[in-house]
């Protein structure tokens, strides 16, 4: 009986992930300049086709195998730590960005999220199709200088496998209160 349910837990940790909201099944990397170089990078991706495609020596077998040895558990989150900071790489005119910070699940925080992944292979609770991007990384400092007319280049680890990006600078604005209703105006484009 542990077999076939250690069969099961592996099977349904290899899964496929299926396709999302909108046919969305794919890495998603939102890249945001605010006050004119202050740069974020939002990343979000399935941590179990993270743990597939990446590959070290000694990598348990699966995330059940994974989950059950906590040596191995820590080691895969300095792997995590490592890729994101050392191979997704932002570059302003071939100069990184000034006070660079990386925020991602902390150990406690993937166990946590693992242990229930590995519960829900067994038992399937939830539809699938919500949980694809499931990981999120995100990125963030000061670009060197404005960036207006400068190039931006950003290498993300193979591992995420197709991504897909978006842009966007908002404009930010902070809205005084009105005596009867605080009005927000814009002229779109």
């Amino acid at each position: 009986m542990k077999k076939l349910l250690l069969i099961l837990v592996v099977c349904g940790l290899f899964e496929t992930a299926t396709v999302t909201a909108h046919g969305l099944n794919m890495t998603t990397a939102n890249i945001t300049v605010r006050q004119k170089n202050h740069l974020s990078v939002r990343v979000a991706t399935s941590l179990t086709a993270l743990f597939r495609h990446m590959q070290w020596q000694g990598k348990p077998l699966s995330i059940a195998h994974m989950v059950s040895d906590e040596g191995k558990l820590e080691e895969f989150h300095q792997r995590l730590e490592q890729m994101f900071s050392e191979q997704l790489t932002i570059l302003v005119e071939g100069k990184p960005l000034q006070s660079r910070q990386i925020r991602l699940m902390n150990l406690t925080q993937l166990r946590q999220y693992l242990r229930s992944e590995v519960a829900e292979a067994v038992l399937p609770q939830r539809d699938k199709h919500e949980s694809y991007q499931d990981f999120v990384i995100n990125i963030d400092g000061f670009m060197p200088s404005t960036g207006k007319g400068e190039k931006l280049k950003i290498n993300f680890p193979v591992e995420l496998g197709p991504i897909m990006t978006s842009y966007s600078e908002p404009k930010i604005q902070t809205l005084a209160k009105g005596e009867q209703v605080t009005r927000y105006q814009l002229q779109l484009p």
